[in-house]
């Protein structure tokens, strides 16, 4: 036996499934359709290591002869220093004592760069008797050049020499920017 649906009953059948695919297709574009959109922002610091600065080493001239003129004596910004002496009379044959620049250690960042600033004018030692007689230093520039870099373990060591002025038959004894009347001697750093 043989049963036939009539034209119209397939027709109508396919226009409604029709009408319900449309129907989905309208409803699942509307669902996608949007007039706003958010999405998650990010924030980061990266907290790094502060800068500091400790003195290793004093920039030590030795023993000097109190000189008839005034002479000076030098010690470049090396490790340790060359020392050279404006009047050889004033150099106490080999007993010239500790004789070497200053070593500063910076520790900070590794790989960042920072800058060096340092006393520029007369810096006065004192021999710190009541009534005190002194000697004048001019730092040299340090041995770090400019934009020095810490390096892996953000360290950096640098050294400062200096010419010291000794004015004629200067009281013997020993004369230090640390004692009363002395001049503070300030190295700082900053990250550049």
């Amino acid at each position: 036996m043989h049963f036939t649906l009539p034209h119209s009953y397939i027709t109508t059948q396919m226009k409604n499934i029709i009408n319900v695919f449309a129907a989905i297709v309208f409803l699942a574009g509307a669902a996608y359709a949007q007039n706003s959109a958010s999405t998650n922002g990010t924030a980061t610091a990266h907290i790094i290591r502060p800068i500091t600065i400790k003195a290793d080493r004093d920039l030590a001239f030795g023993n000097i002869v109190s000189p008839n003129a005034t002479a000076t004596v030098t010690i470049t910004s090396a490790n340790p220093g060359v020392v050279t002496y404006s009047d050889p009379g004033t150099k106490p044959g080999t007993q010239v004592g500790t004789q070497n620049s200053a070593k500063f250690i910076v520790t900070g960042e590794p790989g960042f760069t920072f800058d060096v600033t340092q006393p520029t004018t007369s810096i006065f030692l004192s021999n710190g008797a009541a009534t005190p007689t002194f000697l004048l230093l001019v730092l040299a520039a340090g041995s770090q050049g400019s934009n020095p870099v810490a390096d892996v373990t953000g360290t950096v060591s640098f050294y400062v020499g200096g010419t010291l002025t000794i004015p004629t038959n200067k009281l013997a004894g020993t004369y230090s920017n640390a004692f009363s009347g002395g001049t503070a001697w300030l190295e700082t750093v900053a990250y550049h």
